[in-house]
Parts: structure tokens; C-alpha cells; sequence
């Protein structure tokens, strides 16, 4: 029994050394020493530690002892004491001025001159909600700077300790707390990392902006609920999900990091469906004593996921995120005409490439002179065909429908092709994909 005791008391010394250790690393003090800071910044450490002694010295209760003080003494010998009883600031800390014979306590301050006094007074008393507009918009455009930036909260303060005139960390801090509190920002559900705002409470703000000057007793609003995915890297994509009222802006709900298929968009956007779902059911909200009756659309960035075989079996190859019906789709017209422009694009440049690859380019390596003559040929009544549609479009202007590379095809790489046989050897794919590494 003794032996098994000391067995389990030796692994409780080892575990309690393992643990002052780390606590040593990763939560001593690692700015400046007392003496080598500012008075406000000593102020600031007295009740840092302050309240660290609170929670260090609970177990005293625990005897029926209350710990009224801690005295300290600084690199200099001067005397600082710390009331432990979870006063405010004006009457916990306190400061001795120097003399182990000569201790004399003095509040916070009080041994400075008058008017220095009053001004740290002032300044330590202020807060963010008491300032005036002007000082709040300051510092709100401070905060802006410091996001565009990536400027970090401990780089600032040393600013403010190199430049007084800059307005206080503290208040920066409150600040950002503040505009944190308007929005309850949380984490989306999945696997997936990401971040939403509550669609109902968003949809409430932009439906009394929209109606603010409305007169209708039951207006009728459409709100377009959209998505649409990024590509941030060869690795992370990110896709947006957010909504807009008919032809106002978009208003980001959430942002998921990862790949556009139906499980990512169906797990993180749980939160966002079952809203907007519930509303669609329901079918109206109340803002402000008045019923608005909401009509949703869905935008193509977010339409039901089709088979493989589509065009030949119709019908969707999942159940559809939002219960909204096929005739309230409506397709974005960039999308539009992105979606069937690269298509064309992709079948021209794919023609051209088995065009050149067939012709001269990959199988035949020394091409004749006849080979030649029929790429020039064709060259010159490509050209022909496309001069002929100068003027005929914004997109065909006289001065600009025939470029330097056409100029190139037709006159010079005949002539490069009789020289060098196939361009293959000289093309620049490699240095262009070399690039993404850099």
C-alpha cells in the first residue's frame, strides 16, 4: 500500500513540475519591466496583477482568511501595495513612495502634480460611448486602417506609447467591441470552416430600409437569395451565400471555406436554409406593426444540382437546398453571358488546337511546302472574314479588328514554320505555369 502511494505521489510531483513549467513559459511576463515603462503603463500592471492575485489567493477563504494587500518592491527598492479586495481602480492600487523606514501610501496618483492629476484623471475615466461624434469617428476610421492593414491591437498601443496625441488603445479596444455587438457572428455548421449572421434579423434591418418611405399597407418585396464560389488558391475555395431586395445591393449571410458541391452547401448552410425556408412557408414577416408579404427567388448560383445525363433523363440529382420553385429561378446576366461565351471560346480554342496539332504543328514534324501554302491561305480568308465584320459591333471597330498577332499568323509564321518546322519547341507553357509558383 505505502509503495503504491508513493508511486501515485511521485506522478503527481511530476505532472504539478510539468505544469509549473509550462505555466512559466506560456503565461510569465514577456514586455518590459516595471521600472522601464511609463507611470500609466505601471498603473496598468498593477492591476493586471491585481487581479491575478484575486484569483491566485481564492484558497485563503478557504481558512477563514481574507487577504486584504500585497506589497511589492521594484528594481528601484520604491514600495508599491495592491488592495486584494476587487475595488475599482482609484482605490485598489496604490503606490509607496520609497523608504523602508519612511512607507507612506498614497491613492492612485496623488503624489503627481495638480494638473497632471486631473488630466490622467480625465483621460483614465473616459470612455468610448462618452466621447463625441467627431472623436467616435476617429477612432472608427482608425479601426479601418488597422483591418486594411492587418495592423494588430499590441502594435497600435506601442504607437500610442511613441505618439500621446493618438487616441488611447482602450478606446480603440471599446470600439471594436461595439461594432462587434451589432452582429452575432457565428460559426456555420459542418465540417467546413465558416462564418454567418442570422438571415432573419439581417432580412429586418434591409426590409425598414427599404420601406422606409413606403406608404403601402401590405407591400410586396422579392428578395433573390444568391451564391457563388471563389477560388482563393490551387487548394481553398470559398463560397458566399447572401441575398438581395429587387434591385439593391447583395448582403452577405454567410461564407463557407470549401469546395461548390451539394454536402458542403447542404451541412453549412444548415442555419441559412432552415430560415429562409421557414419565411418561404410562412410567408410574410412583421416589421415595424406592418405585414410585409415576401415573395423569394432563387439565383443561379445556388439552382438544384442536375444529373449526369440531364439532357437526356431531366430531373435534379438532390433535393433542393430552398423549397423554392423552379419558375421563381432567375439567371444572373453576367453568369449568362460568361456561361456561354466560354463555351464558345472553349470549343474555338479546342478546334484550334487539334487544327494545329493535326495540320503541321505535333504530327507533322517537318510540314511541306503545300502544307504551308494551305495555312496561309486559310490564315488569309480568316482574316478576310473577320475585316469584313469591322463595324458591325462594339466589339469589331475598324482600327482594331485586325491585331498585330493576325498580322503575325498571316505574314510571318508561314515563313517561321519553313525556317523551324513545328512552333511546338518554342512555346512559352512552361514559363506561364512556372509563374503560379511564385
Amino acid at each position: 500500500m505505502n509503495e503504491k502511494r508513493k508511486e501515485q505521489n511521485a506522478t503527481i510531483d511530476e505532472q504539478a513540475a510539468k505544469l509549473y513549467e509550462e505555466m512559466t513559459q506560456n503565461y510569465k511576463h514577456k514586455g518590459k519591466h516595471f521600472n522601464d515603462v511609463s507611470s500609466r503603463q505601471q498603473r496598468r500592471h498593477l492591476l493586471q496583477i491585481q487581479k491575478k492575485t484575486n484569483d491566485a489567493l481564492w484558497f485563503a477563504e478557504t481558512y477563514g482568511l481574507m487577504p486584504k494587500s500585497l506589497v511589492l518592491r521594484d528594481d528601484s527598492g520604491q514600495l508599491h501595495t495592491v488592495e486584494i479586495n476587487g475595488s475599482s481602480c482609484s482605490s485598489s492600487c496604490t503606490e509607496a513612495a520609497t523608504g523602508p523606514e519612511n512607507t507612506v501610501e498614497t491613492s492612485e496618483g496623488v503624489n503627481q502634480d495638480e494638473t497632471e492629476n486631473s488630466t490622467s484623471k480625465d483621460k483614465k475615466c473616459q470612455t468610448y460611448e462618452s466621447l463625441p461624434p467627431e472623436e467616435q469617428q476617429k477612432i472608427k476610421s482608425i479601426i479601418y486602417i488597422m483591418d486594411k492593414f492587418s495592423v494588430s491591437q499590441e502594435a497600435y498601443h506601442e504607437l500610442t506609447q511613441q505618439d500621446p496625441a493618438l487616441p488611447r488603445s482602450y478606446l480603440v479596444k471599446a470600439c471594436q467591441q461595439t461594432l462587434d455587438d451589432q452582429w452575432d457572428v457565428i460559426r456555420t455548421p459542418g465540417e467546413c470552416p465558416g462564418a454567418e449572421l442570422p438571415f432573419k434579423l439581417l432580412l429586418e434591418n434591409e426590409l425598414k430600409k427599404h420601406l422606409k418611405n413606403s406608404v403601402e399597407e401590405e407591400p410586396t418585396v422579392k428578395v433573390k437569395v444568391s451564391g457563388d464560389g471563389a477560388r482563393m488558391s490551387h487548394t481553398s475555395s470559398l463560397f458566399v451565400c447572401s441575398f438581395s431586395l429587387s434591385s439593391a445591393g447583395n448582403h452577405t449571410i454567410a461564407v463557407v471555406k470549401g469546395h461548390k458541391d451539394y454536402e458542403t452547401l447542404k451541412n453549412g448552410l444548415k442555419n441559412v436554409r432552415e430560415a429562409v425556408n421557414q419565411l418561404i412557408e410562412q410567408g410574410y414577416m412583421i416589421i415595424d406593426g406592418k405585414k410585409v408579404n415576401l415573395h423569394f427567388h432563387l439565383g443561379d448560383g445556388m439552382t438544384r444540382t442536375f444529373g449526369p445525363n440531364w439532357h437526356k433523363d431531366p430531373g435534379c440529382q438532390h433535393h433542393p437546398l430552398f423549397n423554392i420553385p423552379p419558375k421563381d429561378i432567375v439567371i444572373d446576366e453576367l453568369h449568362l453571358m460568361l456561361r456561354v461565351t466560354d463555351r464558345l471560346e472553349h470549343g474555338l480554342i479546342l478546334e484550334i488546337i487539334d487544327w494545329d496539332e493535326g495540320q503541321f504543328m505535333v504530327n507533322l514534324p517537318q510540314p511541306t511546302d503545300q502544307d504551308i501554302d494551305d495555312l496561309q491561305e486559310k490564315a488569309k480568308n480568316w482574316a478576310t472574314l473577320m475585316e469584313s465584320m469591322a463595324g458591325s459591333g462594339p466589339g469589331y471597330l475598324h482600327n482594331t479588328i485586325i491585331t498585330p498577332y493576325m498580322h503575325i499568323l498571316i505574314f510571318h509564321v508561314p515563313t517561321m514554320i519553313r525556317m523551324h518546322g513545328s512552333l511546338k519547341k518554342f512555346s512559352g507553357q512552361g514559363i506561364v505555369g512556372e509563374k503560379s509558383f511564385y
